[in-house]
């Protein structure tokens, strides 16, 4: 298999897992860090706050579930670049087609929320590695009810 991989070294490559263990090197070797979350998923992210010096949080919740604020805001304090949105979602194809026109060299992309917030951005940094002007590292939580 080797030997075909090499004549066709452009072939796009999605990876699944490793499960067990999970670790963000990859991610950390990246020029920016962005950290897409839905709702409850805020709580997988609030660790990367001081990770790396580049990183960027975007979070999208409920209406409903605005109180959800006031319990993370003292974590939401130690990002110094971040948006939230309430009441409606981010456009992820905007979204990260800005982030892929910023200049860096590689974006790690960490999204964790609905399945439906995972898939859209899979997706589209999917499109944009196959582009090919820069390199997508990406991590997906996914959670589900």
């Amino acid at each position: 298999m080797t030997p075909y991989l090499k004549q066709h070294a452009s072939l796009l490559t999605l990876i699944d897992g490793p499960y067990r263990n999970n670790t963000a090197d990859e991610n950390l070797k990246c020029d920016r860090i962005l950290l897409i979350g839905g709702g409850l998923g805020i709580t997988g992210l609030l660790s990367w706050a001081t990770s790396h010096p580049n990183t960027k949080l975007l979070w999208s919740l409920k209406q409903s579930d605005r109180a959800l604020t006031l319990d993370v805001e003292g974590a939401l304090d130690r990002f110094s670049k971040k948006e939230f949105l309430v009441g409606q979602r981010f456009d992820v194809k905007s979204m990260l087609e800005a982030e892929g026109q910023m200049g860096w060299k590689k974006v790690g992309v960490v999204v964790c929320g609905p399945g439906g917030l995972c898939d859209d951005v899979t997706a589209e940094v999917v499109r944009l590695g196959r582009a090919g002007k820069m390199v997508w590292e990406l991590e997906v939580h996914a959670y589900s009810w």
